[in-house]
């Protein structure tokens, strides 16, 4: 549904380009949970020895028939212009309306408006062929509006300097972890080793 705030401004034309993710079905994600356990566990051998971004790839990137699969597909619909991340899981095309339509039955494409933010979605649920299905985990840029970041009155963090602190700060930081969940020095641990981070 159209989160409030956001205008529906009408079918857009043909040809307009829309940009879609397709999701390629990752391989390795069992794996790959364990490892993120045993990296994390201050108990595992494995503690603290992070995987780079290519040991992630290669963890995760989908078999080449699927990849295969999926780029036959869209090439077969003329679609060309597609770029991959580096883990070689995720496709971000670009292409016009009226050829994702025939790629994604069910999805039509309308404009949506919000102040100056305009944005391209589909109202209506997709489908993809039966052949593609285990080779697809899903296609973004389809239904999802961004999220909302609530505006917070500095007149009122002014009056109370505590909730300043909490609400205008530069990220997640430890020491608002800490805070946050009421965490003592003997709960984080003393180790020179021990590290921290927040992911969102």
């Amino acid at each position: 549904s159209v989160p409030p705030g956001w205008a529906h401004a009408g079918r857009v034309d043909p040809g307009h380009p829309v940009q879609l993710t397709f999701a390629l079905r990752q391989r390795g994600t069992v794996h790959l949970a364990r490892l993120v356990e045993a990296v994390s566990d201050p108990q595992s051998p494995q503690y603290g020895q992070y995987l780079s971004l290519e040991q992630v790839r290669d963890l995760v990137q989908p078999s080449p028939a699927t990849l295969m699969t999926v780029l036959k597909w869209l090439q077969g619909h003329g679609v060309e212009d597609c770029r991959s991340v580096t883990t070689l899981d995720f496709l971000e095309c670009y292409l016009p309306a009226s050829i994702a339509e025939r790629l994604l039955p069910g999805a039509e494409f309308h404009r949506y408006v919000q102040g100056q933010r305009s944005l391209v979605r589909s109202p209506l649920p997709y489908s993809v062929p039966a052949e593609l299905a285990e080779h697809l985990d899903f296609v973004g840029g389809m239904h999802r509006f961004p999220t909302e970041h609530k505006a917070v009155s500095r007149a009122g963090a002014r009056k109370d300097p505590q909730l300043a602190r909490a609400l205008f700060h530069l990220g997640v930081t430890p020491a608002v972890l800490r805070q946050r969940y009421n965490m003592t020095a003997g709960d984080v641990g003393l180790l020179p080793n021990n590290s921290q981070a927040c992911a969102q």
